[in-house]
């Protein structure tokens, strides 16, 4: 796992150090990160670097160039957004970062063995919801989460990309919609900001 870790900042600073546009995609991870630390950007903090990060990997991808599918290809910016962009806006360790991808290769590993992560099989949400749970559990496991909560954090993150009936819990429709009006919000700001000017 330290090796995949590697391979994964590999195509970070790539993507961010060598601006390289693919077939449809234009190379902007690096000028956001840039935009973004010389306050040219509503400023989000750790969501700047998981940003530019996850962006970064999608544009190495894009033209071809070294990625972990994590858990696919369409999916490749997730994981090292989240999980490698918290860990180094936070000074964590290599250690801390393959404990927290050995986290989310577990919840990668329930999926693939439950369910799928094929978008033509489940659409695309099925993708970017597998690698957005198998993020939250990583991100819980770099701040010491319990397997609980790593595990309750993936369950939010797919239930709140790949959506769900509105199950009532206690005769009420509050829980999922909680999370829902998180990812809507960060969804909302972080769109606006990729139409910045250019």
């Amino acid at each position: 796992m330290g090796y995949i870790a590697q391979v994964m900042e590999e195509s970070v600073y790539e993507g961010l150090n060598n601006p390289k546009p693919g077939q449809i995609i234009n190379a902007r991870a690096g000028r956001y990160l840039n935009d973004s630390k010389n306050q040219r950007l509503i400023p989000l903090g750790v969501m700047d670097t998981a940003i530019a990060w996850s962006m970064a990997v999608v544009e190495v991808n894009s033209r071809y160039g070294r990625i972990v599918a994590a858990p696919t290809g369409g999916a490749c910016g997730v994981t090292p957004g989240a999980i490698l962009g918290v860990a180094e806006h936070l000074c964590l360790s290599k250690e801390d970062r393959t404990k927290a991808l050995l986290a989310a290769g577990i919840v990668g590993l329930f999926i693939a063995e439950h369910a799928t992560f094929a978008a033509e099989i489940c659409g695309c949400q099925a993708e970017c919801g597998a690698a957005s749970a198998m993020a939250a559990a990583g991100v819980v496991q770099l701040y010491v989460g319990t397997p609980k909560q790593c595990a309750a954090a993936a369950s939010i993150a797919l239930q709140n990309v790949l959506g769900m009936v509105c199950d009532s819990v206690a005769d009420l429709v509050e829980v999922p919609c909680l999370g829902r009006n998180v990812l809507g919000t960060i969804n909302a700001i972080s769109c606006a900001i990729w139409q910045w000017p250019a």
